[in-house]
């Protein structure tokens, strides 16, 4: 782990099932998370980065490595993309920001029990008089805010952030991202950022981090990840957003093929079986049909995974995009 880092991911892999069933979602992943900053951990669906967040969080257990910080683990929040499903709806709001605030050590609350539930709603934007509502008397983006009161009421050091704002509409989605940057200047905390929105994540982080079927495939400054991209996913990524003034049908395919079932990934590097830039277009790169390229890891020594990374140099995703 770097000394800047708040928190550290070492080689890790999950695995789920047993047996003929078993299949590892993430493989061998390296992370150090910016103290007091934002890792961006982008991907698309079947990535493995919703896995590795519910592993940093200790939702799941680790098959291999380790995630640490050195003598004392920081404390770990969650806030998840849908709040009505992560609260209990018998449940008033006052009673879920007390659950929240009862994992904190007694010796190092901040608040008191009669303070707790009208500050962190404070915090949030919201009035005292919704501590004795139910979840289903709020909006999404109301919800959300009380999702956020309600980490930030076990005062944690690191905030796992899983689509937080992919349910919502972009109004309050943007009212959302600047309460969190709010949030964290405030309380000086480290967030692991998840989205598929390259746009949200180009403006929330400091660190991007982009994965696929399990692998850290490439991770770097914001800028030199999503202006100067080095591996060919990640460029295929920030050609087919969206970008300003075009419609939806307009944007370009990511990339060529399906993604590949992550219980049984292709030999050698994951991505060749869609990537423009190997053997399906370059019969001499045969080698990344074989061997598993290098992981990338959180230092500028290894920042991509791949047998023949893009030239920094090349051309930079175009204009209006996520990178921009």
């Amino acid at each position: 782990m770097t000394t800047s880092a708040a928190l550290s991911v070492e080689d890790l892999s999950i695995a789920y099932g047993q047996g003929r069933n078993r299949f590892v979602a993430v493989r061998g992943v390296t992370l150090d998370l910016p103290l007091r900053g934002t890792l961006g951990l982008v991907g698309e669906s079947g990535s493995g980065k919703s896995t590795l967040g519910r592993a940093v969080a200790g939702f799941l257990p680790v098959h291999a490595g380790t995630i640490g910080s050195g003598p004392e683990r920081p404390r770990i929040g969650v806030v998840l993309q849908n709040p009505r499903a992560s609260f209990n709806p018998r449940m008033t709001v006052h009673r879920a920001l007390l659950e929240a605030w009862e994992t904190v050590p007694a010796a190092e609350r901040r608040l008191s029990r009669d303070e707790v539930g009208a500050q962190v709603l404070a915090d949030v934007g919201l009035g005292a008089d919704a501590l004795g509502r139910f979840p289903h008397e709020f909006s999404g983006g109301q919800l959300q805010r009380i999702a956020i009161a309600r980490a930030l009421a076990a005062q944690p050091d690191v905030l796992v952030l899983d689509e937080v704002t992919s349910a919502l509409d972009v109004g309050v989605q943007a009212t959302i991202l600047r309460l969190l940057r709010r949030v964290q200047e405030r309380f000086g905390l480290t967030y692991l950022f998840i989205s598929h929105d390259l746009a949200v994540v180009a403006q929330m982080s400091d660190v991007v981090a982009v994965m696929y079927v399990g692998r850290l495939l490439e991770v770097g400054p914001v800028a030199d990840v999503l202006q100067r991209p080095r591996h060919p996913y990640t460029r295929a990524l920030l050609d087919s957003a969206p970008r300003l003034g075009e419609p939806l049908a307009n944007a370009a395919t990511p990339v060529e093929a399906d993604i590949p079932d992550p219980r049984r990934p292709p030999p050698g590097c994951p991505y060749w079986t869609r990537c423009a830039h190997g053997p399906l277009r370059h019969p001499d790169r045969e080698i990344c049909r074989t061997e598993v390229p290098p992981a990338a890891r959180s230092d500028r020594d290894a920042p991509v995974a791949c047998h023949f990374p893009l030239r920094p140099d090349a051309d930079p995703p175009h204009e209006g995009e996520a990178a921009s």
